[in-house]
């Protein structure tokens, strides 16, 4: 079976669905309780509501305004890798990303997806572990979502040749922060039992 690589216009396409399918930032439902016991023995004493998330600006609301555009190729500085992208992971920070939701906000226009598989083009000054021809996974907080891509190689591994690159797009981000979750915060021990 052949499959053929998504076109530029339909990841475009499928980061559209994924924001208007997200909605308008909820507001947060008005408090009734807390469940515990207060000093007087209700189980049930009121607390104020949070405030209510702020709406973002029209503009920053408005999928309509991602746009293909034709961009130079990139050059490999000293440290960097040209990577030809193949495949790009979209993860919930890069929605709220492209919407100006999330803490980091690049300066618009700016190119989503921090997570990605490719093969090396080029590298420039000062790269050894890398070479033409290279399959990589790699990470930039934003910007993947292009043809190419010039990245620092020290946020490159290299992948084996039967690692599908489409699959691989995904463990940057996606696998580390469950491996974050479940290691640095949750602190999971052996004989613990994890629900999944």
């Amino acid at each position: 079976k052949t499959t053929q690589e998504p076109t530029m216009e339909e990841i475009l396409a499928s980061i559209r669905r994924i924001i208007s399918e997200a909605g308008p930032a909820a507001a947060p439902a008005p408090a009734t309780g807390n469940g515990h016991k207060n000093g007087n023995g209700n189980g049930n004493a009121a607390r104020p509501a949070p405030p209510p998330a702020p709406e973002p600006a029209a503009a920053e609301d408005d999928d309509d305004d991602l746009v293909l555009t034709d961009v130079p190729d990139p050059v490999a500085g000293a440290g960097e890798a040209v990577v030809r992208v193949a495949a790009v992971g979209l993860n919930f920070y890069d929605t709220l990303m492209i919407a100006g939701r999330y803490q980091k906000k690049p300066p618009f226009p700016f190119s989503p997806c921090g997570e990605f598989t490719g093969t090396i083009e080029s590298v420039g000054a000062g790269v050894n572990d890398f070479a033409a021809g290279d399959r990589v996974l790699g990470y930039c907080t934003f910007g993947a979502a292009r043809e190419r891509l010039a990245v620092g190689a020290d946020k490159l591994a290299k992948l084996d040749a039967d690692l599908d690159l489409e699959r691989a797009a995904g463990l940057a981000i996606t696998y580390g922060t469950a491996w974050h979750g479940l290691n640095d915060r949750g602190r999971l021990a052996a004989g613990e039992t994890l629900a999944v």
